[in-house]
């Protein structure tokens, strides 16, 4: 079960990164020049470009024009606010990853489970004789109607592991072996402890890392889930959930950001999540059936502003200050859980997003997260970095998610107060290779409308030269909006909203979003 929701997992990651590098850059050293070492003499360079934030766009509070390539089927048009952060400076910061500690998961546990008895989460993967006895009749039955294209042999392995699970089963199940003493262990030590499918999933994937998953019973009408772990290739989290209709699935090896809409894109039609107001997306109507309604217990009555102020209040609980609101909106979800459960409907909340706060300026959420691969000694090694963020669920019951994705911290300021160029300068590069980082060279019949709507001026994460531990986090400038692939006869076959282009505000070079540099 496990390995099928991680090859799921990688496989959309994959088909992102695959759909957002269809376009190829044009063989230009504006492109693949990229000298680190150069662009951090540049910052600091006494006779470089302006220091001051507010001088380097006095002119532009809106960003206005439209131009297109016949040839290169490209048509972009930008009417766009040019958001400046109001600070003094703006830095190269060299960053880390930062692990979830013991004190940090203490604090939040406090405040979001209380004194909630919790029990180790493996437990929601334990089944009693009689609901195994069923899906070994429901197999055999199955079998015999050719309900599955599968081989006997496949069918009979099938049996064979549930009879196993059978014999190691019980008619009930024993919850105070389960107790949780709410703290990190190894993931070796859990596997070796528990020995059980949940723990040896765990090991596969994150062998020298450590794990928390602790559930509550629910007994009085909340289903309680909090998962942490410390993986040094797949990322380092922290995420809670709450429901009344079962424990929600909050953990997984590899770390993500919900695929919620951003406030001009269209969900996806394989989503499970879709904003208020819109039409439900296909996935979730399939999901829900006949009952494509809202849980009554799990519905927005409060207004936004009311959830905004209990996440600061819950961030300043839990000693986070270094960051700041980016992003808010009301959404309708079909909340995955642990167990199957009856009448499925979908929750309301509000999404609150918050990303780290540099002296006043924000670091942007438009890029992927970082990604290697390759071949260590006779092992082949997949990594990921993702974008650190956090996100709060929160409706009538209050905080139903809490997530902390990808955490960070400072290792050194590399150049204090860097030297930008103009805006004048940034949009002259923009305008010159947006066309061509965006044509279809390979694709004859598409075309590409790009609606730019955002400009902003805050911080990426770059990666540096042979290192996968450390980032820089460089002032860029963001050109945000809409990227819709259209056949010829006018067929909408993908659209997305995010960073069209990414400019390092120090040196001019256009940064990768998918590649991280």
């Amino acid at each position: 079960m496990y390995n099928k929701r991680l090859i799921i997992i990688a496989a959309c990651a994959v088909t992102v990164m695959g759909a957002s590098a269809c376009g190829k850059n044009p063989d230009s050293s504006i492109v693949k020049n990229k000298d680190f070492d150069k662009m951090i003499e540049k910052a600091q360079d006494s006779e470089g470009e302006s220091k001051e934030v507010k001088d380097i766009a006095p002119e532009y509070d809106t960003y206005q024009n439209s131009f297109s390539d016949e040839s290169l089927k490209v048509t972009v048009k930008a009417d766009a606010k040019v958001d400046i952060p109001d600070v003094d400076k703006m830095s190269i910061i060299r960053m880390k990853q930062k692990n979830i500690s013991q004190d940090f998961l203490s604090r939040v546990t406090d405040k979001l489970a209380g004194d909630e008895q919790l029990y180790d989460g493996s437990i929601t993967e334990v089944r009693t004789r009689k609901e195994i006895e069923e899906e070994i009749r429901s197999t055999k039955e199955s079998m015999k109607n050719g309900d599955e294209d599968l081989l006997d042999e496949e069918w009979q392995m099938r049996l064979e592991d549930l009879q196993k699970e059978y014999e190691n089963s019980s008619a009930d199940i024993d919850w105070s072996k389960y107790v949780s003493d709410k703290k990190l262990h190894s993931v070796e030590e859990m596997s070796e402890r528990m020995n059980n499918s949940f723990y040896t999933w765990q090991k596969d994937l994150n062998p020298d890392g450590e794990v928390f998953y602790g559930v509550n019973k629910g007994e009085n009408g909340e289903f309680i889930s909090l998962y942490a772990q410390n993986n040094k290739n797949y990322g380092n989290c922290l995420r809670f959930g709450k429901s009344r209709h079962g424990h929600i699935w909050n953990m997984q090896v590899m770390v993500d950001l919900e695929n919620a809409p951003a406030e001009n894109e269209n969900p996806r039609e394989d989503s499970f999540i879709w904003r208020a107001g819109s039409d439900i997306t296909p996935n979730a109507k399939r999901w829900l059936g006949g009952n494509a309604s809202v849980y009554t217990d799990e519905c927005v009555t409060i207004p936004e502003d009311e959830a905004k102020k209990k996440a600061d209040e819950f961030l300043k609980e839990i000693g986070i200050d270094d960051f700041k609101l980016y992003s808010s909106g009301l959404y309708n979800e079909v909340q995955q859980f642990r167990n199957e459960v009856e009448n499925a409907g979908y929750a309301s909340y509000y999404l609150l997003r918050y990303v780290r706060d540099v002296d006043g300026a924000p670091v942007t959420l438009e890029g992927d997260e970082k990604f290697s691969e390759g071949w260590n000694n006779d092992s082949y090694v997949k990594k990921f970095w993702p974008k650190e963020c956090i996100e709060f669920k929160i409706n009538d019951n209050g905080i139903i998610e809490f997530k902390y994705n990808g955490p960070l911290e400072k290792v050194e300021t590399v150049v204090e107060k860097s030297n930008m160029k103009s805006f004048d300068e940034v949009k002259d590069t923009f305008e010159k290779m947006v066309v061509a980082a965006n044509a279809q060279y390979e694709v004859d019949d598409i075309n590409v409308n790009i609606k730019v709507d955002r400009v902003v001026l805050g911080y990426a994460m770059i990666s540096e030269k042979d290192r996968f531990d450390t980032g820089l986090l460089v002032p860029v400038w963001d050109f945000i909006g809409t990227t819709e692939y259209t056949i010829s006869d006018g067929i909408v076959m993908n659209e997305k909203y995010g960073s069209v282009m990414t400019i390092n505000a120090i040196d001019g070079t256009i940064i990768d979003r998918t590649l991280g540099y």
